[in-house]
């Protein structure tokens, strides 16, 4: 069963269009397979709203006790 951590950072629109080349009702979305949870299957995503920046990454929920102990 997978576990997905998604953060959200509030940028201008006029920033996240010029930091990813957008115009308009433009968005930009990226995927990212392997490398995240070392040897486990997993991703990363990272996709453009109107006003914020999502971050994110998809693990094996075996996975997340150890990540989330290291990271508090």
């Amino acid at each position: 069963m997978p576990l997905a951590l998604r953060k959200w950072l509030a940028l201008p629109k006029e920033d996240l269009e010029n930091r990813f080349a957008l115009e308009g009702n433009e968005g930009a979305a990226w995927l990212f397979i392997g490398g995240v949870c070392g040897e486990q299957p997993a991703g990363g995503f990272l996709y453009t709203n109107n006003d914020t920046l999502s971050v994110g990454i998809v693990c094996p929920l075996s996975f997340a006790p150890g990540f989330l102990r290291s990271a508090s």
